[in-house]
């Protein structure tokens, strides 16, 4: 086994290489960085900087367009059944970008409820296009969007849906 024997299956501790980086014990992945802190150096430019540390709405508005009507969100998207709304982290979870808006700028949203777009735009984060509401109305919303559109009768005669309108 070209001078490897059976009692030196191990590294030695000293080819073993850990982050840089004060406390991080982890194993390097570049420049003497863990893979954690070279990303963040690439990212950042500093290894100890870390987005989530940073205030809920100074991440998202950063991350906004204000130049139209409506504010429309930049930042990454998490897809969806029907489509792409912006998503970020927000105390420890992911959640959409209008529902963050919403909490900084007009408050809490009731058990159960969504936040519905009355502009009908995915990625619009302006509060005054937001309003908080049951869930059912906010589907009736969207389906009666469709119908003034003629969005649904465009989609059944395409084949994309064989039901008829649903009765809420």
């Amino acid at each position: 086994m070209l001078g490897r024997t059976e009692e030196t299956t191990e590294f030695p501790v000293d080819y073993v290489k850990t982050c840089t980086v004060d406390d991080c014990d982890s194993l390097v992945h570049g420049r003497g960085l863990c893979n954690r802190h070279y990303r963040r150096q690439l990212k950042h430019g500093d290894v100890r900087r870390n987005d989530r540390s940073r205030p809920i709405a100074e991440r998202l508005w950063e991350k906004v367009d204000k130049s139209g009507e409506c504010w429309l969100w930049t930042g990454s998207r998490g897809c969806t059944l029907r489509g792409d709304y912006g998503k970020i982290s927000y105390e420890g979870r992911t959640t959409t970008a209008h529902r963050a808006a919403y909490l900084i700028e007009v408050g809490p949203i009731p058990d159960g409820w969504d936040v519905d777009h009355l502009c009908r735009n995915r990625l619009c984060v302006r509060p005054g296009h937001l309003e908080a509401v049951p869930h059912r109305v906010n589907v009736q919303r969207g389906y009666d969007h469709l119908i003034e559109s003629g969005e649904w009768e465009a989609m059944r005669r395409a084949g994309r849906t064989r039901n008829p309108l649903p009765q809420l």
